[in-house]
């Protein structure tokens, strides 16, 4: 599978009750977006995936979670790291577990005071 560029855009949405798994194998990062993942009260699960990001890429930020969010991920980043971005926007009780996994993006990721990450 390949995310070219959707300016603005989102290549991954998952909104209240909806999921998103990735059980391991390869993906590519081809193009700019606004976000690669927001999960707006979904589910997001990149289980042992593997995403390759081509060279001269940007976003706004990796992902953005809000509502209630679950965003896990043991992915492993390969490529290029990203030109501009965020790793990470968390809002609304959102939590992020990172098991030892360093999101791409350049700048630090942001959160509100009802969102988590997990080491």
């Amino acid at each position: 599978m390949a995310y070219g560029t959707f300016t603005n855009g989102v290549h991954i949405v998952t909104n209240q009750g909806g999921f998103f798994n990735s059980g391991g194998g390869t993906y590519k990062i081809l193009g700019n977006t606004g976000y690669h993942i927001n999960a707006a009260g979904g589910s997001v699960n990149l289980f042992g995936a593997t995403v390759n990001i081509a060279a001269g890429v940007s976003m706004t930020s990796w992902l953005i979670g809000s509502l209630n969010a679950s965003i896990y991920t043991t992915a492993t980043y390969t490529g290029s790291a990203l030109l501009a971005g965020t790793k990470y926007q968390l809002f609304t009780g959102a939590v992020l577990e990172l098991n030892g996994t360093t999101l791409p993006g350049p700048t630090a990721g942001t959160t509100d005071s009802g969102a988590q990450v997990k080491a």
